[in-house]
Parts: structure tokens; C-alpha cells; sequence
């Protein structure tokens, strides 16, 4: 067998905790580059993970077909340390993506945005009580509290109803991200 040259390695060592490519991937499992490629469309490998990875996933799912194929008694066993590869693999994404900032819990998110409808909906009012005094001290006259509370009741369903539609495409747009 003729010796090949590992893409990516450096003095002919390879660090699998290095972002994976297809043409360096390819020869250390002696498949072609589109083999690869492959893998990762039919998930079996993940798109942008490690060699490391990668060598755990592809080897995880030739356990898989030969417990499928053999007849093994282990076939639980083989799905179980693929789903722990799995969430190990998510887990690491989900802490990466935390420490550059860019996760945010959308339950967390959701509460947050409806406090703030919350908070912003009683200092609307509490202004809006408050300048109807200023306003009834001015000329004199008596404000009708139905028609504060009209307004109040307005603002308080556009404020509620766009926090809603907020929290609702926050929901959408994470559940979109997941598939």
C-alpha cells in the first residue's frame, strides 16, 4: 500500500481536535473527498466538527450497521454511545456558542421581554394617571376615569400584543435554527 500525505498534518501528525476537512479527512479513513461529503449530508459525521469527532461519529455508525447486520446483542448499547456522542457533540456547541456570546435561552428570553411589557405597561399608566391629575388641576375639570382607562386599556393590548409577537418569532426563529 503506497504511503500517503496527510492534508492539514504537520511533521506527519494529525490534531483531531482540529476543524475537519474533507480532503484531509478522506485519506486517514481511505475514502474519496465526495465520501465525505457524504457522510456529513446523511449525518452521520457532523459539518464542521473535529477530526476527533468525526473518527468517534463514523466510527459509532460502522458499530451501528455491523450490530444491524451481525445480528448483535448489543444494539442498545451501540445507540446509546451514539446518542452520548451526539449530546456530548451539541453540548460542546451549545458551551462554545455561550462563551462567544451568541446564546440566549429563548424561554430566558421570552420571560425577559415579558417583564419588560410588564414594567413598560405600569409606568405607561402610572404617567397617564399622573398627567390626568396635572391635567384636572390645570382647568379645573374632572377627567372621567373611563376615559383614562380606555387609553390604558389600548396601550396596555399593544404593548402585551407586541411582546407576544416578539416572544412568538424569538420561538420561531430558535426552532427554525434547530432543523
Amino acid at each position: 500500500m503506497a504511503k500517503r500525505e496527510l492534508s492539514g498534518a504537520k511533521d506527519g501528525v494529525l490534531d483531531l481536535n482540529s476543524p475537519g476537512t474533507y480532503a484531509g479527512f478522506a485519506p486517514l479513513v481511505d475514502v474519496s473527498a465526495q465520501a465525505v461529503n457524504g457522510y456529513v449530508d446523511r449525518g452521520i459525521i457532523t459539518k464542521g466538527g473535529t477530526y476527533g469527532e468525526w473518527f468517534i461519529e463514523l466510527l459509532n455508525h460502522f458499530r451501528a450497521q455491523a450490530v444491524r447486520h451481525g445480528g448483535d446483542a448489543n444494539t442498545e448499547l451501540t445507540r446509546a454511545k451514539t446518542d452520548e456522542v451526539l449530546v456530548k457533540t451539541a453540548i460542546q456547541r451549545i458551551a462554545y456558542n455561550e462563551q462567544i456570546g451568541v446564546l440566549v435561552d429563548t424561554r430566558t428570553a421570552e420571560t425577559v421581554l415579558m417583564d419588560w411589557a410588564t414594567y413598560a405597561m405600569r409606568e405607561v399608566e402610572n404617567e397617564i394617571h399622573t398627567l390626568a391629575t396635572k391635567l384636572e388641576k390645570e382647568l379645573g375639570k374632572e377627567i372621567p376615569n373611563e376615559r383614562t382607562s380606555e387609553s390604558i386599556g389600548t396601550i396596555r393590548e399593544r404593548i402585551i400584543n407586541h411582546a407576544e409577537q416578539l416572544s412568538n418569532r424569538l420561538i420561531d426563529d430558535s426552532e427554525e435554527s434547530e432543523t
